[in-house]
């Protein structure tokens, strides 16, 4: 599949983000949809560094605290 270069991925974005505001006829969903990408991107960052420090052999109570700062 590969990576999505930037210009591409905010195209498609801005098209749903459009797409979205039409139908509901309320200006405000673009920016919501940007919002849920950004928490996405941010929730799935957190996973992978825990997962990341979790295979350098930390230990269990490391673990925890990492997950409970990263936690929303």
């Amino acid at each position: 599949m590969g990576a999505i270069n930037y210009r591409d991925s905010s195209d498609l974005s801005s098209d749903v983000g459009r797409r979205i505001t039409h139908s509901t006829d309320d200006h405000r969903e673009s920016a919501f949809l940007f919002q849920r990408l950004s928490v996405l991107i941010q929730r799935y960052n957190a996973v992978a560094v825990l997962k990341h420090l979790c295979s350098h052999s930390l230990r269990g109570e490391d673990v925890f605290v990492l997950s409970f700062s990263f936690s929303f």
